[in-house]
């Protein structure tokens, strides 16, 4: 099957969106879109859109299922390269779910993508992981190791101007962490449930979990330099499952970069299931 390449105006603008809502949901730098017109069959086979962010272009390609496996993927993918060329990128970047999309990685590698960060999301039983997470708290309370003038409070109750700032200094920045959130100060209610450890009033360490319903998900965690040990950690740990039981939590959702040994330890620990594996392939134009 045949086809040719029309660049995205107007209305085609529409298909990019239902093709590639991911590619299509960011509009903070220059974008460009690619649809894929076909001879026979249906109209519209595919589309690539490219975001282009200093020297990178961020690619978002697809050809739709009843016309897979003829070639279009990769006449899409060369069209694409050459408007990311021509729009002065010098690397492809490409990220996409390949636990929900397994022909992903396969496609990406053939045309020369090479995967970079690899971060699944895992979900376990609450009811089963609550003793698990909050045996180490427990046991510091037990022995009287928690610090001297530390406590333990929620977002909503601690200095959220404090919190944001540390967050975005701890976590924001990190790539891998991209999805995480970044104002928390200007986002009441979402991160209440959060648990923050305070010294003398001040805040030293953060859990950053959302509720949705009776699902809490981690989205990160910061303990500032000269506080990180095993006891903040433990200490962040009981009080969310602490948090979750009061709020009739189901399951705990949470991320693990593929190199994060600790974390994988506990994902075994905890029988934890992956829900979906972000994973980032770039590839060098030049």
């Amino acid at each position: 099957m045949t086809g040719a390449i029309r660049r995205a105006v107007g209305a085609d603008w529409a298909i990019c969106r239902a093709l590639l809502p991911q590619a299509c949901s960011r509009t903070d730098g220059p974008i460009e879109g690619l649809i894929l017109l076909l001879e026979s069959g249906p109209r519209v086979g595919g589309a690539a859109v490219l975001r282009f962010d200093g020297q990178d272009a961020w690619l978002g390609l697809t050809v739709v299922p009843t016309v897979r496996r003829q070639g279009l993927g990769s006449y899409v993918y060369n069209a694409a390269v050459a408007a990311a060329r021509a729009g002065g990128a010098r690397r492809l970047v490409a990220a996409c779910d390949t636990f929900a999309e397994p022909a992903a990685a396969p496609f990406l590698e053939k045309h020369g993508f090479a995967a970079v960060t690899q971060i699944t999301t895992f979900e376990a039983n609450f009811a089963a992981s609550a003793p698990i997470l909050s045996r180490m708290r427990d046991e510091l309370v037990a022995r009287n190791r928690i610090p001297a003038g530390w406590s333990v409070t929620t977002l909503a109750q601690a200095p959220q101007q404090s919190v944001a700032q540390l967050f975005a200094e701890y976590i924001a920045h990190r790539a891998d962490l991209a999805d995480a959130p970044l104002r928390l100060d200007q986002e009441a209610g979402r991160w209440d449930s959060s648990p923050v450890i305070l010294e003398n009033g001040r805040p030293v360490g953060a859990l950053v979990t959302e509720r949705d319903g009776t699902t809490w998900t981690v989205e990160g965690r910061f303990v500032v330099r000269g506080y990180q040990s095993g006891v903040a950690n433990a200490i962040l740990l009981g009080a969310a499952v602490d948090l979750g039981a009061a709020n009739q939590a189901t399951y705990i959702r949470f991320d693990s970069r593929e190199d994060n040994r600790d974390t994988l330890k506990l994902v075994r620990r905890l029988e934890a299931v992956p829900l979906r594996v972000r994973t980032r392939f770039e590839r060098a134009l030049y």
